[in-house]
């Protein structure tokens, strides 16, 4: 298949992007999966590689996000994109247009998320979309952001992520083990946590294949406008 044809979905971490495997299995082509890494530096690093190498017809850039507007409640399918195709390939049943902030720190807290949100007057906080919104667009790549609400505006994490981050920004298994450890009594929010996400990311994973078949049937072309 001609790679101005192919569909580049990124995502920061593989369990961002295992349930749209499992669902896209068989079921559409011309898609490929690139894992991008947590944060701008990672993600621009690998972005930029691997358009070097396959020049994709667009991509879409997805995962979880932190809600800073307080009506969006976790499960929620996220849109932004300037490319006027992509924006009607995303207009599905539940996706809601918003704006985006990119920062390079896990809002953790309901202050920190309101802090954001009266600073930047963006409905959701993500780490990795905006770097690879402004390559897409140096290149001319048509590019949109469908992420999905992991945690609303007013709640709080149960732990500080940003601490167990390790040098290159990736999340640290040793750090994050010794924080469970040392902080037992946060165990059943961490739980609760994971299941929520885990619904959101299966609620994104059915986004993502009907926007991805979308796109593939109403033809590549059409997303020459700009990303």
């Amino acid at each position: 298949m001609n790679s101005e044809q192919t569909i580049l979905l990124c995502f920061a971490l593989e369990r961002e992007a295992a349930p749209f495997r499992r669902a896209m299995r068989d079921s559409i082509g011309g898609i490929r999966i690139l894992l991008v890494g947590m944060g701008s530096r990672a993600a621009s690093e690998r972005f930029s590689q691997a358009i070097a190498w396959e020049r994709p017809g667009c991509v879409i850039t997805s995962g979880l996000a932190g809600g800073l507007d307080p009506s969006l409640a976790p499960g929620t399918v996220l849109v932004e994109t300037s490319s006027a195709f992509l924006l009607s390939a995303a207009r599905i049943p539940g996706a809601v247009p918003i704006r985006f902030h990119c920062d390079e720190r896990i809002a953790v807290t309901r202050l920190d998320k309101s802090l954001l949100r009266s600073r930047t007057g963006a409905d959701a906080v993500e780490m990795e979309s905006g770097a690879i919104h402004k390559i897409c667009e140096q290149h001319g790549i048509p590019c949109a952001t469908v992420r999905v609400i992991s945690d609303s505006a007013d709640e709080d994490l149960p732990l500080d992520f940003n601490a167990l981050r390790g040098a290159d920004g990736q999340l640290h298994n040793g750090k994050l083990a010794m924080a469970i450890i040392s902080r037992p009594w946060k165990v059943p929010s961490l739980m609760k946590l994971g299941r929520t996400t885990a619904r959101a990311t299966e609620r994104l994973a059915q986004a993502l294949v009907e926007i991805a078949g979308r796109v593939r049937s109403e033809g590549m072309g059409g997303s020459r406008d700009h990303g």
